[in-house]
């Protein structure tokens, strides 16, 4: 095994060991008081964003780009990973976290201003970013770039 994936395991047992009786109160169900909703980008922690809040206060909901919403056959919807929280466990808040240097959503904008493919499940992911982009775009005033000698 993997010496990444071992210290990953260790790093679980003392998790669950110094939170034993908060886990143990959560099996009945939660009442997180906020929802975040993060990129997945692995500079974004949000375990430790938001000084080490114990299991139970905070649902997680991460993917690349800090997508909400979700293709469907019946359309774009919002993604039931952030409607579950909101419909099912009372939480009432929700958080949208973003960051500098996105590259779901640089992708987003080469693919609308160079038209750069990718492998289906990324295009997938990028296509649902775009509409939104495309949108935020359109509706920055246009200024002409020249050049100063």
């Amino acid at each position: 095994m993997d010496e990444v994936v071992r210290e990953l395991f260790r790093a679980n047992d003392r998790h669950v060991t110094t939170r034993q009786d908060t886990l143990g109160g959560l099996q009945e169900g939660q009442r997180p008081e906020l929802l975040t909703v993060s990129c997945g980008d692995s500079r974004v922690l949000q375990d430790g964003m938001w000084d080490d809040r114990p299991p139970g206060h905070i649902f997680t909901h991460s993917n690349i780009g800090n997508r909400v919403r979700q293709q469907t056959e019946r359309g774009k919807v919002i993604a039931g990973d952030v409607l579950y929280p909101l419909v099912h466990t009372g939480t009432e808040t929700v958080l949208v976290v973003g960051h500098t240097g996105c590259g779901a959503v640089t992708a987003a904008y080469r693919s609308l201003t160079e038209g750069i493919e990718d492998r289906p499940g990324i295009e997938h992911c990028v296509r649902l970013i775009e509409d939104d982009l495309s949108a935020a775009l359109d509706s920055l005033p246009r200024i002409s770039l020249t050049t100063r000698r």
